[in-house]
C-alpha cells in the first residue's frame, strides 16, 4: 500500500484516552512504494533501487485507524554511494563509482472506509512521488554529474485490516503505474519506468497500558519490464521491523530497521551484467509526536536509518520526514 514504498498501510489511530499516542499515523501503509532510478544498471534491481522505500514502515505497521479521509506526506533523503561495474547506454564501464543524493516527496491520500471485506476493514490510497535527484559517476575516462526536478510514478494501493485484543494486522497490495517522467538516456530519474506489483502483510502488538509497541512487515515485488532498456529486474524481498515505548501520552521513541534480498536474478536484454542479485541490511531508530490543528488529529515521525550487508546496491543513509492529517469521516 502506498506505501511506500506505495504507500503502505500504517496508518493508525489509537484512541486519545491512551497512553500511548491518541492518534498514532503509520506512514508505512500509506506509501510503502517508491524509489529513486538511474539511467543505468549498477546492481541487484535495475538503477540501485526497487520500486518498495525501504523503511516506509515502522511503528503500529499492522494497525488500521477508523474510517475517515486521511493526508500523508513523507519528505525522504537520501545519500548513498556504489562502487563496482555498471551497464551503461551504451556500453559496460567494469570500475565506476556512482553517488546520489534525493531529495523527494510522496503525497497520499489515504480513505479508510467502513466497509468490510473478510471481516477486515478496507482501505484505499494512491501516491505521487515529486522531487530532486542529483547523480556522479567517476569512472575511467567519464566524470559527470546531473541533477534534476522529476514527477516519479504513481502507486496505488488496497488493504483491509484486522485486530484481536492488542493484535492489529493487515494485508494488501499496490501497483506501480511506469508514467512518471523517464528517460533512458538521463543519469537521474525518479520514475524507475517499470510496472510493479508489490504484496504484503503486517502484523502489530500494542499495549496501550506500557505503551509498548511491537510491529513487523514482510513483501514481495514481482517486477515488470522496463520497455526502455529490455531490462527485467528480479523479484524482491523485504522485511522491516520496529520496536517503541510512549514516553508521554504524545511522544515515543524506538528503534527501527529493515532487510532487503532480491530472490531472482535479473533479465532481458539490458541485463548484461547478468542476475547480480542484491542485499541491503538497516537499523536506526525514530521519534513520533502527535498533536491537534483546528481540533485535527496529526502524527509527525522523523527517522534515519544506517544501511550495511550491501550488495551490488547503494549504500547509504536514509533520512525522513512523516506527517500524517485526519482530515475527517
Amino acid at each position: 500500500m502506498c506505501w511506500g514504498l506505495g504507500a503502505m498501510i500504517s496508518l493508525f489511530a489509537i484512541r486519545s484516552t491512551r497512553p500511548i499516542a491518541s492518534f498514532k499515523i503509520i506512514l508505512a501503509a500509506v506509501c510503502g512504494v517508491l524509489s529513486i532510478g538511474l539511467s543505468l544498471r549498477a546492481d541487484a534491481a535495475e538503477s540501485g533501487f526497487g520500486v518498495y522505500l525501504l523503511g516506509s514502515r515502522g511503528p503500529s505497521s499492522g494497525y488500521i485507524p477508523h474510517p475517515g479521509f486521511y493526508l500523508a506526506s513523507q519528505q525522504f533523503h537520501y545519500r548513498g554511494n556504489y562502487s563496482g561495474p555498471i551497464s551503461l547506454i551504451p556500453g559496460t564501464i567494469t570500475d565506476a563509482h556512482i553517488s546520489v543524493a534525493t531529495d523527494f516527496n510522496m503525497l497520499s491520500p489515504v480513505w479508510i472506509t467502513d466497509k468490510r471485506l473478510f471481516g477486515g476493514r478496507l482501505g484505499f490510497s494512491a501516491t505521487l512521488p515529486v522531487g530532486q535527484v542529483n547523480v556522479a559517476l567517476n569512472a575511467p575516462g567519464v566524470n559527470t554529474e546531473e541533477k534534476g526536478f522529476w514527477i516519479g510514478d504513481p502507486l496505488f494501493s488496497s488493504f483491509v485490516g484486522w485486530s484481536y485484543q492488542n493484535f492489529h494486522w493487515n494485508a494488501g497490495v499496490t501497483l506501480v503505474a511506469p508514467i512518471g517522467q523517464y528517460d533512458s538516456t538521463r543519469l537521474s530519474n525518479l520514475s524507475l519506468n517499470r510496472p510493479a506489483v508489490d504484496v504484503f502483510g503486517a502484523l502489530s502488538w500494542i499495549d496501550l497500558k506500557t505503551g509498548i509497541d511491537i510491529s513487523g512487515a514482510l513483501g514481495l515485488t514481482v517486477n515488470g519490464e522496463n520497455t526502455e532498456t529490455n531490462y527485467r529486474s528480479g523479484t524482491e524481498l523485504h522485511a522491516e521491523w520496529s520496536v517503541s515505548k510512549a514516553l508521554t501520552p504524545a511522544l515515543s521513541v524506538g528503534a527501527m530497521g529493515y532487510h532487503y534480498q532480491q530472490l531472482t536474478d535479473d533479465s532481458g536484454q539490458g541485463a548484461s551484467l547478468g542476475g547480480f542479485r542484491g542485499q541491503a541490511t538497516a537499523i536506526g531508530g525514530f521519534l513520533n509526536y502527535r498533536f491537534q490543528i483546528d481540533k485535527r488529529l496529526v502524527s509527525l515521525r522523523a527517522q534515519a536509518l544506517r544501511e550495511f550487508n550491501v550488495e551490488n546496491r547503494f549504500r547509504g543513509t536514509p533520512v525522513s520526514l512523516h506527517l500524517v492529517v485526519e482530515l475527517g469521516p
